[in-house]
C-alpha cells in the first residue's frame, strides 16, 4: 500500500521498504524517464516486449491524470497532480502553499509582536513589584503603568 501511496512523493520511499523504493523506481523510469539512460537499449526493449507502450503514453498519462482530479481540484495541493491540472484545465487555479501561511487566520503582525513584547514585560515587572514592600510596590505599579501605556501608544 506504502508503494502506490508514496511513488509520487520525492525522498520517501528510499527510506521504506524495498518495495516502495522499487515501484518508485520503476513509475519514474516509465513515466518520467528517469535513469533511461542507465538501462541498455537492449534492456529497454525487453521491458517493452513484456509491457507495451501504447501510442502516445506521454499524453495519455496526463490526460488519465486529469481525468481523475479535475473534479476534484483540491486534491492535487502539494503533488504533481496540480501540474497536470495546470496544463489541462483553463479554470484551474493552484494554491499558492505561502499564499496560504500569509493569509492565515493568525494575527502575528509587528503591531501584535509589540503587543505581546508589552505583556512579557509587565509580568516580569509583576513579579518584582510582588516581592516588594506596599510602599514600594505602588510606586513601582504606578511607574510601570505608565511605562506600559507609553508602549501601547
Amino acid at each position: 500500500m506504502d508503494s502506490i501511496a508514496l511513488h509520487t512523493t520525492p525522498g520517501i520511499p528510499q527510506h521504506k521498504k524495498p518495495v516502495v523504493a522499487l515501484v518508485t523506481a520503476g513509475v519514474e523510469m516509465d513515466v518520467l524517464g528517469l535513469a533511461y539512460d542507465e538501462f541498455t537499449d537492449s534492456q529497454r526493449k525487453q521491458v517493452i516486449a513484456v509491457h507495451p507502450r501504447e501510442v502516445n503514453f506521454k499524453e495519455g498519462i496526463i490526460d488519465a491524470f486529469a481525468h481523475g482530479t479535475i473534479k476534484k481540484p483540491e486534491t492535487t495541493f502539494g503533488n504533481v497532480k496540480a501540474d497536470v491540472l495546470a496544463l489541462k484545465d483553463l479554470t484551474y487555479k493552484r494554491l499558492n502553499f505561502c499564499s496560504l501561511i500569509l493569509g492565515s487566520s493568525w494575527n502575528d503582525s509587528p503591531a501584535d509582536a509589540r503587543i505581546a513584547a508589552t505583556r512579557r514585560m509587565i509580568i516580569t515587572k509583576f513579579r518584582h513589584v510582588r516581592t516588594a514592600t506596599p510602599s514600594t510596590r505602588a510606586a513601582r505599579l504606578s511607574l510601570k503603568q505608565i511605562s506600559v501605556w507609553d508602549l501601547v501608544r
